[in-house]
């Protein structure tokens, strides 16, 4: 089976449905349409939303992190356990603009979304335990718990990149239409 046709069984699995209708309501709750909480969440204010300059910080310090760790030698170890520290604070910011925007896709999307933040809390958990173990003096665990995480957050940008590029998914639709002159 290739890699459309899973993200498709995926899309149209609605046993997710048991987990992401309710989180979506509650999500809808917590920070309404139009409520200053769901403007700051979507960067309204920013003209464009919020999430995905947020994953760059996240992924870009996990990134330096990981190649510090394997080319950077003895001495960059600390300035990769900050880096560690950086992604997993701010994955926080970043999953709840995450989530605010999911909460209003279609249920196929929701679908793969649910999938892709899944994805991304167990990579948060494996740099979170791999800042735990650098902390307790166990730093080839640690880079061992990063490149893993490495691999999980590279799956998860994957689904989020598919969201956004293949389904539409926070894309301005009406970005490029032009009004009419009078």
């Amino acid at each position: 089976m290739n890699l459309d046709e899973q993200l498709r069984r995926v899309e149209r699995a609605d046993s997710l449905d048991q987990v992401a209708g309710p989180l979506a309501k509650a999500v809808e709750r917590a920070a309404p349409a139009g409520s200053p909480v769901n403007a700051a969440l979507t960067g309204t204010a920013l003209g464009h939303p919020l999430h995905p300059p947020l994953t760059d910080v996240v992924i870009g310090a996990w990134t330096g992190a990981v190649a510090l760790d394997w080319l950077g030698g003895q001495r960059s170890g600390p300035a990769a356990d900050w880096l560690i520290a950086l992604g997993v604070l701010s994955g926080l910011p970043t999953a709840a603009a995450g989530l605010n925007d999911w909460a209003t896709l279609d249920r196929a999307s929701q679908r793969i979304g649910l999938v892709h933040a899944t994805t991304n809390v167990v990579a948060i958990g494996l740099f979170g335990s791999s800042w735990l173990a650098r902390k307790a003096g166990h730093r080839l665990l640690g880079k061992v718990l990063a490149l893993a995480g490495y691999g999980t957050v590279s799956v998860a940008a994957f689904l989020g990149g598919h969201l956004s590029f293949r389904k539409g998914a926070g894309v301005d639709h009406t970005a490029f239409l032009e009004a009419p002159a009078e």
